[in-house]
């Protein structure tokens, strides 16, 4: 299992787009600090994220979401990919799941 703290604002785009891509992959929420956000020490709820995942599988998962990106933009003549391309389309809507993922702190277990 990979833990990750996150922000619930983070969470709830990865809870609303990563089924879409990968259905597959199983995480939940564990627990979230409401209080934080409350009093106002911070604009979204820092939060833990468990997945279902073992330390090689998140790493494919990233990889997996690192390939949208690289679908986007790896045009033939090596410009901005077209306005209507599906894998530009693609990376609109995901290309921050990559983001949010890998620049995650991971929690590690003691």
């Amino acid at each position: 299992m990979v833990k990750l703290t996150l922000d619930i604002s983070s969470y709830n785009r990865i809870k609303t787009l990563l089924p879409e891509i990968c259905p597959e992959v199983e995480f939940h929420l564990e627990y979230i600090d409401e209080n934080l956000d409350k009093l106002g020490f911070c604009k979204s709820a820092p939060c833990f994220v468990a997945f279902e995942l073992d330390e090689q599988g998140f790493n494919e998962l990233i990889d997996t979401l690192s390939y949208i990106e690289i679908d986007a933009f790896n045009t033939p003549n090596g410009e901005n990919p077209k306005s209507d391309s599906f894998a530009y389309h693609k990376y609109l809507k995901y290309g921050c799941l990559f983001d949010i993922l890998n620049n995650a702190e991971i929690i590690k277990a003691e």
